[in-house]
């Protein structure tokens, strides 16, 4: 019994000697993510301090004794930091020729308005639009051919689709012809409209 006994001690303190082993890794584990972590964020900010004592001495070096530097502007039009003259002659240039390139499409703009203008005067000139009574009574006479055009017509019977009342023609060749033949109808009163 008693070496049982001693058995049990030592799994145990095996188990609880693993256990603190287990428990000492995963803290060393967070603790040196942690540690990465906090190595990353310190670099990041150290690249960003020499980034900008880098672009600070560049600006010193361009901007020539007693000129001023220029400030830049982001979009809210706040203050950014300081320039180099050689970087805001860039952007002025740059900002100077999104304005030319702007002003030039507006005036292509302004001219193909002018054209478009001048097209419709010349059109009413030399085709001009019937107006008033005189448009009404054209519009009419046109209705007035388009209905006598229907009624001499030898393929429109009675009902509707062109067949009579005891069945009449239902050959295929028949039927295409009719298609075709209401087909062209439509296309000649959409050329009419089209012309009005």
């Amino acid at each position: 019994m008693k070496k049982e006994k001693k058995e049990k001690k030592e799994k145990k303190s095996k188990k609880e000697r693993s256990e603190k082993k287990d428990k000492k890794s995963k803290k060393e584990k967070k603790s040196s993510k942690d540690q990465e972590r906090q190595l990353l964020k310190e670099a990041k900010r150290f690249i960003k301090k020499e980034a900008a004592r880098l672009q600070e001495q560049a600006s010193a070096k361009l901007a020539p004794a007693g000129s001023q530097q220029i400030v830049r502007q982001d979009l809210q039009g706040q203050p950014v930091g300081p320039v180099g003259t050689a970087a805001a002659a860039f952007a002025a240039a740059e900002e100077e020729r999104r304005a030319q390139q702007e002003s030039s499409w507006q005036q292509q703009r302004l001219e193909q308005k002018r054209h478009k203008g001048d097209q419709k005067e010349w059109l009413d000139e030399m085709l001009p639009k019937a107006t008033g009574r005189e448009a009404m009574l054209e519009k009419k006479a046109v209705q007035r051919q388009q209905a006598r055009e229907r009624e001499a017509s030898p393929d429109i019977g009675g009902l509707y689709g062109g067949g009579d009342i005891m069945g009449g023609d239902d050959s295929f060749a028949a039927a295409k012809a009719r298609m075709q033949h209401s087909q062209g109808r439509r296309e000649q009163q959409r050329q009419l409209k089209n012309s009005e």
